[in-house]
C-alpha cells in the first residue's frame, strides 16, 4: 500500500507542476498587483515564455515585449525573466522572501523626434 502512495504523490507533484508550467499568463495577470504607471496591451503564452505586444511604463512604450523564465533563479528564492523588448534587453526578478522586485541591466534606446 505504501508503494501505491508513493507513486500517486508523484503523479500528483508533476500534474501540480505541468500545470503550472502551461497555465496561460491571461489566467495570472488579474492576480499581480501591476503599479499604475505599468500598463500591459496583447499578452499571450504561458508563464514560462510568452510575449506582449506593448508594454507602458511612464508612458513610455515598449514594444514586441518577449519574456523567457529563468529557472536558474529558483535557487535564490526568486523568481527572474529575461524581458527583450525592440529597444533592449533587461532582467526583471521578484523575490519570494521579502516581496521586492529588482531590474537589471535596463537599457532602452528612442529616436530622437
Amino acid at each position: 500500500m505504501k508503494r501505491i502512495w508513493k507513486y500517486l504523490l508523484f503523479f500528483l507533484l508533476c500534474l501540480a507542476v505541468t500545470l503550472l508550467i502551461n497555465l496561460p499568463i491571461g489566467q495570472v495577470l488579474p492576480h499581480l498587483k501591476i503599479p499604475p504607471t505599468v500598463g500591459l496591451a496583447g499578452a499571450s503564452g504561458s508563464v514560462i515564455v510568452g510575449r506582449v505586444q506593448q508594454v507602458t511604463v511612464n508612458r513610455f512604450p515598449l514594444r514586441d515585449v518577449r519574456y523567457r523564465f529563468q529557472p536558474s533563479c529558483i535557487a535564490l528564492l526568486k523568481v527572474c525573466y529575461r524581458v527583450e523588448y525592440e529597444q533592449g534587453v533587461t532582467r526583471v526578478g521578484y523575490d519570494l522572501i521579502n516581496g521586492d522586485t529588482e531590474v537589471d541591466q535596463t537599457r532602452a534606446e528612442y529616436t530622437a523626434a
